[in-house]
């Protein structure tokens, strides 16, 4: 398959699926983008709850694994970096391409990172949120060692979404030559567990407050949003800031097995989650 400029991108649902699938999924769709289909924009939630950990982190530095087990709540390690996030009442997206076929997309981190930003803020404006960009102070830059160790709620980084000085969405970004996969964390409501629950003694005796530092969507609304009107959003902001059609579409047969593979061989197996 070749790169077709006029091809529609991609906006693919997957619903509610376990961690291993999920990520298994995004590493499938980059595959697909690098083997030239077109850019996809991917939505999905997970069940049971899950903490994602970046992939740089140091599991027993991150969680407690006593306090997951004991609360039915899994673990995975993605493939791009950032830090932990606890997946609960929320909406996860995921967004492959080729800066190389599609210079509109950013032809590094930092420019993609701005580009699907943009393109989350259009997608908010279209729910009546007005939300901004807030640039981490002078004050609140850490340290590498730190940074890993906090969990993603907890600060900023450059172009992560907010609204009144509260963080919305935590994203995180990783590229193959001119291939990338972004996703990102859009909190939708309040939930009954929360990460602080999971951080190791050593890390929740540092003042985290998540809750203080973060919103959601039905906090900002006043009252329940539906998924799909949120899901609706996003395809009509992304289409919008890339002027781009999107064609809902289901994962191809061939996409399954390599998400199966991928489930099976790599984001079920202790030696990937567990290997720093």
């Amino acid at each position: 398959m070749f790169f077709m400029r006029k091809q529609k991108w991609r906006l693919v649902y997957t619903g509610q699926n376990d961690p291993y699938f999920n990520m298994a999924v995004d590493e499938t769709l980059l595959n697909s983008v690098q083997k030239g289909y077109p850019p996809v924009l991917r939505l999905y939630e997970w069940n049971p709850a899950t903490i994602s950990i970046g992939y740089f982190q140091a599991v027993k530095k991150t969680v407690d694994l006593n306090k997951c087990n004991r609360s039915g709540v899994k673990l995975v390690r993605r493939i791009t970096g950032g830090r932990a996030v606890l997946h609960s009442k929320e909406l996860t997206y995921s967004f492959c391409g080729s800066s190389k076929a599609f210079p509109e997309l950013g032809k590094n981190v930092a420019e993609t990172y701005q580009k699907i930003s943009a393109a989350l803020l259009f997608s908010l404006r279209v729910l009546g949120i007005e939300a901004q960009w807030l640039k981490p102070k002078k004050e609140d830059k850490l340290s590498a060692k730190t940074f890993f160790k906090l969990p993603c709620f907890s600060s900023f980084s450059r172009y992560e979404i907010s609204f009144q000085g509260k963080k919305l969405i935590g994203s995180a970004q990783r590229r193959f030559c001119d291939f990338f996969l972004q996703h990102g964390s859009i909190l939708l409501m309040n939930g009954e567990l929360t990460l602080t629950d999971f951080l190791p003694l050593d890390s929740s005796s540092k003042k985290i407050s998540i809750e203080e530092s973060s919103t959601n969507i039905d906090e900002i609304k006043g009252g329940k949003i539906e998924h799909f009107e949120i899901i609706q959003s996003l395809k009509e902001g992304f289409s919008k800031f890339f002027q781009k059609d999107f064609a809902e579409d289901l994962l191809s047969s061939e996409e399954l097995k390599e998400t199966q593979r991928l489930m099976e061989e790599k984001y079920s197996k202790d030696s990937w989650n567990f290997k720093f």
